[in-house]
């Protein structure tokens, strides 16, 4: 975590402009999947164990820098004006990032 925080203060690593996250109920994921003959998914049963704390990092993230974070994917990916945001490297959102996240559900594994 460290390590991260300085890539934060040096502007290494920042926040995205834009997350879009998409909630879906693992049957409904699964039936997707099944009916795709086109892809081979070998971590999708990984990928739905990891889907609350996927959501947790992100519903943080949502906490810390408002209107980054979208719910649902658009039909069209949005335009965005290019340019650094006030948050991208903001070591103290960064803090509040982290200190937000649910730490003992995340330990613990779930």
């Amino acid at each position: 975590m460290e390590a991260t925080r300085e890539a934060f203060r040096k502007r290494v690593v920042g926040f995205a402009d834009l997350y879009l996250v998409k909630r879906i109920d693992p049957s409904i994921a699964r039936q997707q999947r099944d009916a795709d003959n086109e892809r081979h998914r070998p971590n999708f049963d990984l990928h739905v164990r990891l889907r609350n704390s996927v959501h947790a990092w992100y519903e943080a993230i949502s906490g810390c820098v408002p209107a980054t974070v979208k719910w649902t994917l658009p039909s069209e990916l949005p335009v965005l004006v290019s340019g650094i945001t006030d948050h991208r490297y903001d070591v103290a959102v960064f803090d509040r990032f982290v200190a937000s996240l649910p730490w003992p559900s995340i330990e613990a594994g779930q």
